[in-house]
């Protein structure tokens, strides 16, 4: 069920991953990657009955995720 009124926020962010060879104990070597995500841009809504329409345009080539924030009445 639909509930006006709620504040939430969207965010884009850039996803990159950051790959490094590290050295194991006995000496060998291996990789690990870490990811990592910086926003680009956010917007601040609420909510309404009906479905809202937002766009993101992105600055630059890439893997984008967009993600979207909201609370419950019980702050969940």
């Amino acid at each position: 069920k639909p509930a006006a009124g709620q504040k939430i926020k969207v965010e884009l962010l850039r996803r990159e991953w950051n790959s490094t060879r590290k050295t194991d104990a006995d000496g060998s070597y291996r990789w690990t990657t870490e990811v990592e995500d910086s926003s680009v841009e956010s917007q601040d809504l609420s909510s309404q009955e009906k479905p809202l329409e937002l766009s993101f345009s992105p600055p630059e080539a890439g893997y984008y995720v967009v993600r979207a924030t909201a609370q419950d009445g019980a702050a969940n």
